[in-house]
């Protein structure tokens, strides 16, 4: 669908969830008028439910995901997303068994309307089971009829036992007792099966090529590859086979992110070489040539991409499952899947944890944010760490801060800005910690599980890719944060440096800059400076700057000056006494003579600084799991971070929702509503074509609701207590 009209629609139905919320707020607690309360729950959990459905049918090209894909066969798995939901509220319910009771008790008492019921249950259960083997290529006619046989049996027994002509089996008790492993199971296995049959047909192919090579092949050969040879190892292989990369001229050298001729790039051949054994070297070949014949892309493109930015600890699954599943079009399509599945296992632990309606907000939001789904469906295993944050903060809401911890130190060992929430928690400690002078053992509990199992990560994944990996991943993280500029970023520093590099009389153009300042060739952030000068020669300068450039100027006593840049000499000139000038007249030398950048690094970490402590205000007030989910704030603060990670702001909405139904907590509530603004925003400003500002003016904008949201947070201040009951 055309981007466009995808945006008006998106924005209708952030609209509708703005609307439902206000409606939320205005009706307050149901409970109170007990007359309506149970319907008004029911209406409005639907309600939500249905709009997050309806965004997550957005989110994903309205059902046709990526080429070739059968709507028919993904609209299937609608019934059988409700019959999951249906099991795991059933088994998890913590009223279970009373409600089982009063099910029976009613069934006595209503055989009639008992009918009903358990043919529309069994109406959903076989459109669920049915879709699994309606179209399955099965070879033999009689497994076919057994099949279907068996769940005509099934729903004939349910009809005898509805109509009271049999009883239940005496083992029915016992299943029930033993629901929450029995719909796990199931679960896994319906979902699982949906997705076998779907692949086995080729009905189902959710492949993303480009993403899969680098994550394909950078798991099942990380110790070779690691995170800086991908690149140079596939343009040998290819010279040694298909050739499919011809003339290409130039490649991207991912030790620092430019662009180089291939000359330059295979300088070291031979060391990338070296590390593959002989059987080895043969099997990626082998491995890269059904790649090319299989995805006929522009592999010139895919090589002056960024590489693989996976983590050791990722690998330790990823290895073993590329060395496993074949590398074939129905392999990569069942690869391209885990994800999905592994979010349909998260959204169900969560609406178990949080609720129907909390976990509808949520879900809303975790689709709203643009270019995800193109940029990260059909690859593999790219939202582990979301799954494990987002498993980490259910725990947290059931009080099992063990259990938390651990999923929260495997995230941050695949993922680096997962720390961030563990952070946002540990203030939330510490202003328990001063309020009660008494640390909680539950935090020691969260900090050691996390610890002990971060160590595990880093150690297996150190076995299994040899003790240098983390050293390369650090060094490949490192680069990642000094690339000068990325378009398809959220971050607080696009925003400060807007503000920063430009005159007071121009920041009304804020939101719409003619240029971004991160950009410009004038403005960087550099890791260091300093300025000598000695009785013979002075000198200036900037060194980590974006894209690991170097800058420097160097003058002589009698006035001669020379600048400099990665170690190359360019331009001289001669000024009188040059060394005895002021600190302000070398830098104007070094900025206008040379015409090299102005480095806004201190101011940086000073704003940074300060708007941290506008994410400490939000903080304070907080229970365990809302400041835990305000993660991503501080992400945005401190990181920059894709777009298309942004779905985590899907779980800071589900922190917001529950501490908007405490009393006296406006201000959540209209930072969800706020976020809600910031997409509809950025689905009309792309009506601009301001391509490469679609990101800044997103930062902007969160920035904004930020700082709103903690004055009025401040301002509550005086009408609260800090900490929660």
């Amino acid at each position: 669908m055309n981007h466009f009209i995808s945006g008006i629609l998106k924005i209708v139905l952030l609209e509708g969830s703005i609307a439902l919320l206000l409606i939320d707020a205005a009706a307050g607690d149901p409970s109170s008028r007990r007359e309506f309360a149970g319907r008004f729950e029911k209406v409005r959990s639907r309600a939500h439910g249905v709009l997050a459905g309806l965004m997550v049918f957005a989110w994903c090209n309205y059902g046709s995901l990526r080429h070739d894909i059968d709507v028919l066969q993904v609209l299937t798995s609608i019934p059988l997303i409700l019959l999951c939901g249906f099991l795991i509220g059933f088994a998890f319910d913590p009223k279970r068994d009373e409600r089982v009771a009063a099910f029976v008790t009613w069934a006595k008492a209503d055989p009639a309307r008992l009918r009903w019921r358990v043919a529309l249950v069994l109406l959903v259960s076989l459109l669920a089971l049915g879709t699994q083997f309606l179209t399955l290529l099965i070879a033999q006619l009689g497994l076919k009829i057994l099949v279907f046989g068996a769940i005509g049996l099934v729903a004939w027994y349910s009809a005898q036992l509805a109509s009271g002509k049999r009883q239940a089996p005496a083992v029915l008790p016992r299943l029930v007792s033993r629901s929450k492993p029995l719909a796990i199971a199931l679960v896994i296995a319906l979902s699982g099966g949906w997705v076998a049959t779907g692949v086995a047909q080729g009905k189902l192919p959710l492949i993303h090529q480009w993403e899969q090579f680098h994550f394909y092949l950078g798991a099942k050969y990380q110790r070779e590859v690691g995170w800086f040879n991908l690149y140079k190892a596939v343009i040998i292989a290819d010279r040694e086979s298909v050739n499919v990369l011809g003339q290409m001229p130039t490649t991207r050298d991912l030790t620092n992110f430019e662009q180089v001729p291939l000359d330059v790039a295979l300088r070291d051949a031979a060391e990338v070489r070296a590390r593959f054994s002989n059987e080895r070297w043969e099997e990626f070949k082998t491995d890269w040539s059904t790649m090319a014949r299989l995805w006929p892309i522009s592999w010139t493109s895919i090589m002056n991409d960024h590489g693989n930015s996976n983590s050791p600890a990722w690998a330790i699954f990823a290895a073993p499952l590329a060395k496993v599943i074949p590398l074939s079009g129905r392999g990569q399509a069942l690869i391209g899947w885990l994800d999905m599945l592994l979010m349909l296992g998260l959204w169900l632990t969560v609406w178990q944890t949080f609720g129907h309606r909390a976990a509808s907000v949520g879900l809303f939001i975790w689709a709203a944010p643009p270019i995800v789904f193109d940029y990260l469906s059909g690859s593999f295993l790219r939202w582990d760490w979301l799954f494990a944050v987002g498993l980490a903060a259910c725990f947290l809401k059931q009080k099992r801060y063990g259990w938390a911890g651990g999923f929260f130190g495997f995230a941050l060992a695949t993922k680096l800005f997962p720390v961030f929430f563990g952070l946002a928690l540990g203030l939330r400690a510490l202003f328990v910690w001063r309020e009660t002078k008494v640390f909680k053992k539950e935090y020691l509990r969260f900090g050691v599980s996390a610890a002990a199992v971060g160590a595990a990560a880093v150690t297996i994944s150190s076995i299994m890719f040899g003790a240098s990996a983390w050293k390369e991943y650090a060094q490949r993280i490192e680069v990642a944060q000094v690339e000068k500029f990325y378009a398809i970023q959220y971050s607080f520093r696009a925003v400060y440096l807007q503000l920063a590099a430009d005159p007071v009389s121009r920041w009304g153009q804020a939101i719409f800059p003619g240029e971004l300042a991160q950009r410009r060739a004038d403005v960087e952030l550099c890791k260091g400076g300093s300025s000598t000068s000695t009785a013979t020669s002075c000198s200036r300068e900037l060194t980590g700057c974006g894209d690991g450039h170097r800058f420097a100027l160097a003058c002589t006593a009698e006035g001669q000056c020379t600048c400099s840049r990665d170690g190359v000499a360019g331009r001289t000139f001669t000024r009188e006494l040059p060394c005895a000038q002021s600190g302000a007249e070398q830098t104007r030398l070094f900025e206008q003579e040379c015409g090299y950048p102005k480095d806004y690094s201190f101011g940086f970490l000073v704003g940074r600084v300060l708007f941290s402590l506008l994410l400490v205000v939000l903080i304070r007030r907080a229970e365990d799991v809302e400041a835990f989910l305000l993660g991503p704030l501080l992400v945005f603060t401190w990181l920059t971070v894709n777009m298309y990670y942004w779905n985590m702001l899907g779980l800071l909405a589900i922190g917001l929702l529950l501490r908007s139904e405490r009393p006296k907590q406006k201000p959540a509530f209209a930072m969800l509503i706020g976020f809600h603004v910031v997409f509809m925003g950025y689905y009309l400003y792309q009506h601009l074509n301001r391509g490469l500002t679609e990101g800044y003016a997103v930062a902007w904008m969160m920035t904004a609701v930020i700082v709103m949201t903690a004055v009025w947070e401040a301002w509550s201040w005086r009408q609260e207590k800090p900490l929660p009951a």
